[in-house]
């Protein structure tokens, strides 16, 4: 039934004037617009396929992403000390990058707040800038799951 309903589109798709061709001429023209519908017709259920398979890699991706993400958790979770309310990953980072490490006093730590696959903790402190005089700052550090710092607002 496919077939002559695509007969029928195909007739329905010839040149006029039909009167001047021969039955050999219209059999050749629908038997090749009759395979160029199969051939669109391949065309896209090869697409369609392939689609398919492209959502399937990219879930296989996403589900293998959370898995790494939670065995990093696991292995080296970002948080607050119970001694002293510290983030030992941020304060390495300030004494790497401050102009005075020796000088560095923390004067309050916020809570570590899991964002998925990022942490976030705010902390208040006390250092020596460059003209030697001590400044009071807030800031925001953003760390990965692995506990690198990779921002600071």
């Amino acid at each position: 039934m496919k077939s002559l309903a695509l007969v029928a589109v195909a007739v329905a798709c010839l040149p006029l004037p039909l009167a001047a061709q021969t039955s050999d001429d219209m059999r050749r023209e629908i038997e090749a617009e009759y395979k160029r519908l199969q051939d669109a017709d391949a065309q896209e259920k090869k697409r369609k396929a392939d689609a398919e398979v492209q959502r399937a890699q990219q879930a296989r991706l996403e589900a293998d992403r959370a898995k790494l993400l939670a065995s990093r958790k696991a292995k080296n979770p970002v948080k607050n000390s119970a001694w002293d309310g510290s983030v030992w990953q941020v304060e390495s980072f300030m004494k790497h990058y401050l102009k005075d490490p020796k000088s560095f006093e923390a004067i309050s730590w916020g809570p570590v707040v899991d964002m998925g696959s990022t942490y976030v903790v705010r902390l208040r402190y006390r250092a020596r800038n460059s003209f030697g005089g001590y400044v009071i700052e807030d800031k925001t550090f953003t760390l990965d799951v692995s506990g690198n710092v990779v921002g600071v607002n």
